[in-house]
């Protein structure tokens, strides 16, 4: 699918899926909080669960497999174990440090405001990755490690002379 439509467009599709889910999900527990507006929570007791699952089929049609991805194509072959490992260990650490902070995050904001600042972290992933981000898609591996190491292309030969050897 990325290949298809381009990296930064599959990015800020996946993460504005993520980021409206989220910030519904804020809603909804704005309005479980708030005196009055119980109707809407009983009324509509299934949009949890409709908007995880959104959130969650967002995450996987992109985010999810971006950093992978962008590690096979962008890196230099010379150093790309040793990124890869250090990209995992900055995933799992973050994912850490999210879910220890999680709980502090719901006693000082409030599950709502929680949920809105992680549709707001949604949204500053899409502007920055789309800022940041080259486009890779259509490219060869040998195009982008010249683009990304401003490398002036070389002449390919017109004829292999050694090719019948």
């Amino acid at each position: 699918m990325m290949d298809k439509i381009g990296r930064k467009r599959c990015i800020a599709i996946s993460g504005i899926v993520m980021a409206v889910s989220q910030a519904g999900l804020g809603v909804y527990s704005f309005c479980e909080a708030t005196p009055g507006l119980e109707h809407f929570v009983v009324q509509y007791n299934w949009m949890p669960v409709a908007l995880l699952t959104i959130t969650q089929v967002g995450f996987n049609f992109c985010m999810a497999t971006l950093v992978f991805v962008l590690v096979g194509e962008i890196i230099p072959v010379q150093i790309k174990n040793y990124v890869s490992g250090f990209l995992n260990a900055a995933i799992e650490c973050t994912n850490s440090a999210a879910l220890e902070s999680f709980h502090y995050m719901v006693m000082d904001l409030g599950m709502h405001g929680t949920l809105w600042v992680y549709s707001g972290m949604c949204l500053f992933v899409v502007v920055f990755l789309n800022l940041t981000l080259t486009e890779t898609s259509g490219k060869t591996l040998r195009e982008i490690e010249r683009k990304m190491t401003n490398l002036k292309p070389l002449p390919i030969p017109a004829e292999n002379k050694f090719a019948k050897y």
